[in-house]
Formats: C-alpha cells, sequence, structure tokens
C-alpha cells in the first residue's frame, strides 16, 4: 500500500496594522485589506532591505497616470542602509524627502523617457507623476557631516 503524505503551509494572518517583521520568505496575510506580503530576512541575509515585501494581487494597490503616489510606492519614506552601511535603494513614485538636513548622492538614477525631474538637495522632484508602471529605482546615500 502506497504511502501518502499532506503537507500544509501556515500563513500569518491578521490586520495589516499589526502585521510584524516576518522572518525571511515567511508569507503574511492582511485580513482587512486582502494584502500579501513575504518577509525579506535581514540585511545580513543580502536582503536589500529588512522588512517586508508586499506581492502584488488582484487586491493591491494600483494608481492612475495622473496620481503622483501610491499605497505600495510611498511618496516618502525612511531610506534602509545596504550591507555596506552607505548604499541604499528605494522605490517610489512621486516627490521623496528622505532624512530632513541630510544631504543624499544620488547615483543611478534611471532616465526615464517622458519623466522629468531634478535633485536639490536631498530632494528628488518629477515634473509629471511616473506611469504606475515604471517603478523607479535609484541608489544614494547620506553623507557623514
Amino acid at each position: 500500500m502506497p504511502i501518502v503524505q499532506h503537507s500544509k503551509i501556515k500563513v500569518r494572518s491578521g490586520l495589516e496594522q499589526n502585521l510584524p517583521a516576518l522572518d525571511k520568505g515567511e508569507f503574511g496575510w492582511a485580513v482587512d485589506s486582502r494584502r500579501l506580503f513575504i518577509g525579506n530576512g535581514t540585511i545580513s541575509d543580502g536582503a536589500p532591505f529588512a522588512g517586508n515585501t508586499e506581492i502584488l494581487t488582484t487586491a493591491s494597490t494600483t494608481t492612475s497616470n495622473s496620481s503622483s503616489s501610491s499605497e505600495y510606492t510611498p511618496a516618502s519614506g525612511t531610506f534602509q542602509q545596504s550591507p555596506d552601511g552607505n548604499t541604499v535603494v528605494f522605490w517610489t513614485e512621486g516627490n521623496v524627502s528622505p532624512i530632513p538636513a541630510s544631504t543624499i548622492v544620488w547615483v543611478n538614477f534611471p532616465q526615464v523617457p517622458g519623466v522629468d525631474y531634478n535633485i536639490n538637495d536631498y530632494i528628488v522632484t518629477f515634473a509629471n507623476a511616473p506611469a504606475s508602471t515604471d517603478h523607479l529605482a535609484w541608489q544614494g546615500w547620506v553623507e557623514a557631516s
């Protein structure tokens, strides 16, 4: 007689506001917003930033081209340090204003046709909101005072 084994994967679930930092590869389901997340792990594990990443589903937040920001790509936020403690990676749309009174040196900022922007001290401002499909990424670092 063959041996049949069934496995069950358990996923953390609860209200989105109570979602903890998930372990590397661990899933979390926000029952109120119907959003699915996976844990990034730690920076020492090689993650670009610590915390959770949303897995896009049909219930995920999206924006139109006329919007300057969306929920899953915030207009501003805290920059996360990478393993070397200097470079950071930040995904966003709209205007970005990181740590006040800091100087951000921007590198590798993509040239996206039709999306004009300027950099003034620590603020990147878009003349026109990028399309929700652009999902711009750039690297920068905070210079020590």
